[in-house]
C-alpha cells in the first residue's frame, strides 16, 4: 500500500468508541471517530435512542398498512399484506436487535387495529397465530 493511499483511506475512514472506550476523548489510527455509524441499515455506536430506531420503522410499518386500509379484503387477504408487505418493514431490524416491549407492543396493536378496524374482535388473537389446518390465519407473532 502506497503511502498516498494510506493518507486516502484514512480520511474516509470513520471510528465509533463501544463499551468502556465510549467516552475516550483521543482520535488513534489518524481517522474521524464518531459517536454512532449506521452500517447495513442498523444504527450502532452511542448517543442515539430506540426511538431514532423504531419510530422511522414504525411509520414505514404503519403507512403500508394505511394504504391497504380502505380496501375491501377479506380476513385473508389482509393477512396477506401484513405477511407479504407490512411485515418486511420490520423483520430484518428485528431479527439484528430485539426491541423493547413498548414498541413490540406499538406493532402488535397496530397489526390488529389493521385486521379488525373495530373495537371488537370477531377472532381471538391466539386463534390467529394458529397454522391454516388448525383453523387459524398463520399471522406471526411479533413478540414471538
Amino acid at each position: 500500500m502506497t503511502r498516498n493511499c494510506r493518507v486516502h483511506c484514512t480520511k474516509k475512514s470513520n471510528g465509533v468508541f463501544l463499551g468502556k472506550w465510549k467516552d475516550r476523548s483521543d482520535h488513534p489510527f489518524g481517522i474521524s471517530w464518531i459517536r454512532y455509524s449506521k452500517v447495513l441499515g442498523y444504527l450502532f455506536g452511542n448517543d442515539y435512542t430506540y426511538d431514532d430506531v423504531y419510530n422511522k420503522i414504525f411509520l414505514k410499518f404503519s403507512n403500508v398498512l394505511n394504504l391497504s386500509k380502505c380496501r375491501n379484503l377479506s380476513l385473508k387477504g389482509k393477512r396477506s399484506i401484513l405477511n407479504s408487505f407490512a411485515y418486511s418493514k420490520i423483520i430484518y431490524h428485528v431479527m439484528a436487535r430485539v426491541p423493547p416491549d413498548y414498541y413490540l407492543n406499538m406493532f402488535q396493536r397496530r397489526c390488529f387495529s389493521f385486521m379488525w378496524r373495530t373495537r371488537y374482535k370477531q377472532i381471538a388473537r391466539k386463534t390467529l397465530y394458529l397454522p391454516l389446518s388448525k383453523g387459524g390465519l398463520v399471522v406471526p407473532n411479533i413478540k414471538m
